[in-house]
């Protein structure tokens, strides 16, 4: 990943890659290159199998940050970069109504007739059998012998009271059967792997950082009508980004703005909200709260080019009022703005 001239090392803004320049180079990922893991392969390469069940869920960081990471792993494959030649890749993925991305190189299929959990834990473990499996969204089958995994926060042991009880117990014996099982394991940010070394006992340089970045804004095409729509002119309202729940500090921006006078500019909130992971949170479910706030989860960044700023209230720019993770600066996602 490269850095812009004078940036920390959670300021990365290129494509995250799971091959190198992570700081731990392909090489150092876990030996697949038993005769188990190189049965039916083609010679001189290892099979790795990729959990797309992150293509089956509504789209959020965490699913957003998986697809980056496939198509740029698929980019390096089609170019042939050294670091993707040992690797024979397939994306495994559960049935339902799927949108694809376009793959030069690595395959699809569809394995198993479950869905949900019990594809991952059952059809996802005897497909990938014999294979390295790459899971890049929290979870992984408990029964999979060689597994990389992903966390990208550990809310569930810091913020427990802002998930469902069912949510919270299950995620948490799942982070810690990853950290004890997982040949490697990645994470999005130097925070969240000092937080992963606190609630889970393993020393944070244990954890690979691969950043979250913001390529993908320069691929959403501006969309006109979304303004007309929610009634804004361009250059006089503030997009916010967040999943509407009580970790992404939409509180504490809504109250800013409430401080701001009358000559203050709307605030457009952007983000989905799951009552069945999340607890409701007062404050955090406010549709059009006195013409001042506008929630829309369907448009995603196509008003960023619109937007003047971008206020992300889970990002470094709030560090101090921050509860979970640390992501991009507001300068590194204002890219996109005008």
């Amino acid at each position: 990943m490269d850095l812009h001239e004078g940036a920390g090392p959670d300021d990365r803004i290129s494509k995250p890659n799971m091959f190198d320049q992570t700081g731990y180079p392909v090489s150092t990922l876990p030996d697949a290159s038993t005769s188990a893991e190189r049965a039916g392969n083609k010679a001189g390469t290892r099979k790795l199998v990729i959990n797309g069940r992150f293509l089956t869920q509504p789209l959020t960081g965490v699913q957003r940050y998986a697809r980056e990471v496939v198509k740029a792993m698929d980019t390096l494959a089609a170019e042939r970069h050294p670091a993707a030649l040992p690797w024979d890749i397939e994306l495994h993925h559960p049935s339902g109504d799927i949108q694809f991305d376009t793959y030069r190189h690595i395959r699809i299929r569809q394995t198993g007739k479950r869905t949900g959990h019990l594809w991952e834990q059952v059809d996802l473990c005897a497909s990938a059998r014999g294979s390295l499996l790459l899971n890049l969204a929290n979870t992984a089958p408990v029964l999979h012998p060689a597994i990389v995994g992903t966390i990208h926060d550990v809310g569930v042991f810091a913020h427990g009271s802002a998930y469902s009880a069912s949510f919270r117990l299950s995620y948490r014996l799942m982070f810690r059967f990853l950290v004890r099982r997982a040949r490697r394991l990645f994470t999005v940010s130097s925070f969240s792997a000092q937080e992963i070394g606190r609630y889970c006992g393993i020393p944070p340089d244990a954890v690979a950082v691969a950043p979250n970045a913001a390529d993908h804004l320069g691929n959403s095409a501006e969309d006109p009508e979304i303004l007309d729509r929610l009634g804004l002119k361009p250059q006089e309202f503030v997009l916010a980004v967040g999943s509407r729940n009580p970790l992404k500090n939409l509180t504490t921006v809504m109250r800013a703005f409430g401080r701001l006078g009358p000559d203050r500019p709307r605030l457009v909130i952007v983000g989905q909200r799951s009552a069945a992971i999340f607890q409701n949170a007062a404050g955090q479910d406010a549709d059009n709260a006195d013409g001042d706030f506008i929630v829309s989860t369907g448009e995603k960044f196509r008003t960023a080019p619109c937007a003047p700023c971008t206020a992300m209230p889970a990002a470094s720019c709030f560090r101090h009022s921050t509860k979970v993770s640390a992501f991009l600066p507001w300068r590194r996602c204002r890219r996109g703005a005008r």
